[in-house]
């Protein structure tokens, strides 16, 4: 049990010990820092303060137990005007992909990769049919693709985010790393493929698993 809010999406399935959800989970969560977890909320940034109040612990017991969650990849933390937030995201684009990205927990845990793929399988087989084109993840062209165009919409332009962005970085590709830990590898190039921005690069940079760049580096 566990994940109220996130699982609400998902209560036609039931989630047992067998599923994904659980075994990426069981390696590295331990029951206080379940009990922490539990205390967020999905998406939604909260402070040390609001889910120690919550989970009923002390605060530096909270913020020590949010910072191992975070370095496992089950939180996010960013820091804005000097407090950091904590924020539990949704599974996929999310708690998954942050859990490979810790390369040395992925290659301890090569089940973590396992869930990554068999979770995308089995739970978005419903939702990628109905969901219209563009509305969760989109492709976005090459930016030097889109002058052939007769309109490109801002949105559609890499230049957009990348001025727009507070801080940069770029990190390893968690699905390639994912499919070589299940033995599915192709050679494809896994290190620095991935870039965050704001808030994501923030999390990413403090943990360690991602570096930052510049503007020009992000070009």
């Amino acid at each position: 049990a566990g994940y109220e809010d996130q699982c609400r999406g998902q209560v036609l399935y039931g989630i047992t010990v067998n599923d994904p959800e659980y075994r990426i989970l069981e390696p590295v969560v331990t029951d206080e820092m379940a009990e922490v977890a539990l205390a967020t909320k999905v998406r939604k940034n909260m402070t040390a303060e609001e889910i120690a109040a919550r989970c009923k612990k002390p605060l530096e017991e909270t913020k020590r137990i949010l910072w191992d969650l975070a370095v496992a990849g089950v939180i996010r933390v960013h820091n804005e005007n000097g407090t950091d937030y904590y924020m539990l995201p949704i599974w996929v684009p999310g708690i998954m992909e942050m859990m490979v990205a810790n390369k040395e927990q992925a290659e301890k845990y090569p089940v973590m990769a396992e869930c990554f793929e068999e979770y995308t399988r089995r739970r978005t087989r419903l939702l990628g049919p109905n969901t219209p084109v563009g509305k969760l993840m989109r492709v976005i062209p090459v930016e030097e693709a889109i002058d052939g165009e007769n309109h490109a919409a801002s949105y559609e332009e890499v230049s957009t985010y990348i001025e727009n962005a507070w801080r940069l970085c770029v990190s390893d590709c968690t699905c390639r790393r994912s499919r070589r830990l299940m033995g599915e590898g192709c050679g494809h190039l896994e290190k620095d493929m991935c870039i965050q921005l704001d808030e994501g690069a923030d999390y990413f940079i403090r943990t360690g698993v991602g570096r930052e760049i510049t503007k020009e580096e992000a070009y």
